[in-house]
């Protein structure tokens, strides 16, 4: 338990090292956004190895953004808005997905978004991701998502005391298809 509490202490100390030094803000206003034209996509998902989906997204001068509810959801994750910051996602790698509600079809062709950087954590670290929000959801790109993740395992190789559970996010050309797998790592 005491070894938990000083790991804690110390992601939470690296965490706030990380925000200083990288300037996260905690609000994002009208000033620091970028106006873009987000146009309805669909894209083709394969998480954990299972048959691809079809996953509804946006494309913004050719990348994917896509609802964080859709990925956390397919990887039996959860992923909460951070109200400490009123703005921002945190996502919750070791906690089920547990919301029953079905997401909504995507009906907005193409829509004015305004893109900002938030602050997202992942097991606790934080980084600053581009994301927009539309009719009440908050959209991100798959690949902050992935090099959140990395650089939180760097952080956790250098201890070696834990495991650690990571995204990996391929695109497979061949198939049209991206790959999502969760990955576990165990460091005892």
């Amino acid at each position: 338990m005491r070894y938990k509490t000083v790991l804690f202490a110390f992601i939470s100390i690296l965490s706030a090292a990380i925000l200083i030094n990288n300037g996260v803000t905690a609000y994002a206003d009208a000033t620091d956004a970028d106006v873009k034209q987000a146009a309805l996509n669909a894209a083709q998902i394969s998480f954990n190895g299972k048959e691809p989906v079809t996953i509804q997204c946006y494309n913004i001068d050719g990348f994917n953004y896509f609802r964080i509810k859709d990925i956390a959801m397919n990887l039996n994750m959860t992923a909460d808005p951070n109200y400490n910051a009123k703005s921002g996602i945190i996502i919750r790698e070791n906690k089920p997905y547990s919301d029953t509600n079905t997401l909504p079809e995507l009906t907005v062709d193409d829509a004015t978004v305004y893109i900002r950087s938030v602050p997202m954590f992942y097991a606790g670290a934080p980084m600053n991701v581009q994301s927009f929000v539309l009719d009440n959801e908050s959209y991100f790109k798959l690949a902050d998502i992935q090099t959140l993740s990395d650089t939180v395992k760097a952080a956790f190789d250098s201890t070696k005391k834990e495991s650690f559970t990571g995204i990996s996010i391929v695109w497979d050309a061949n198939a049209s298809v991206i790959d999502i797998t969760m990955t576990h790592t165990d460091y005892e």
